[in-house]
């Protein structure tokens, strides 16, 4: 799992920041197909920030979308993230681990039913 900050710059043709403006944050696992993170407004220095936890491995993609208003155009922008291998590794691991501890429970339960099968047939 890692834990992602995202930040938007929204600034005018300029390069002056636009405050209280707007930005939908997405997601993307294959660069084409988004689902929206959250939404959130500009600050006085033009940026918004949203955090997103990845728990998943490879490649995902992330776009700021400002859809415009009366005094500005929209706009946006695109960034792809490449998960280091280190933590794809340890997303897998810990994966495997959380399907190791739903079954756990089971796994006791049967070792129990034939610790009293045994006990009962000698």
């Amino acid at each position: 799992m890692v834990n992602l900050k995202l930040i938007a710059k929204l600034t005018d043709i300029y390069g002056n920041p636009l405050s209280g403006k707007e930005i939908i944050f997405y997601y993307s696992l294959d660069g084409t197909n988004y689902a929206e993170i959250t939404r959130s407004l500009t600050d006085p220095n033009g940026e918004a920030t949203a955090t997103y936890t990845y728990t998943g491995f490879g490649t995902i993609w992330f776009k700021a979308v400002f859809l415009g208003d009366p005094d500005y155009e929209g706009s946006e922008a695109v960034v792809k993230y490449e998960l280091p291998f280190i933590q794809m590794i340890m997303n897998i691991l810990g994966m495997l681990w959380n399907i190791f501890m739903m079954l756990l429970p089971l796994i006791l339960a049967i070792l129990f039913i034939f610790i009293l099968i045994k006990a009962f047939t000698e």
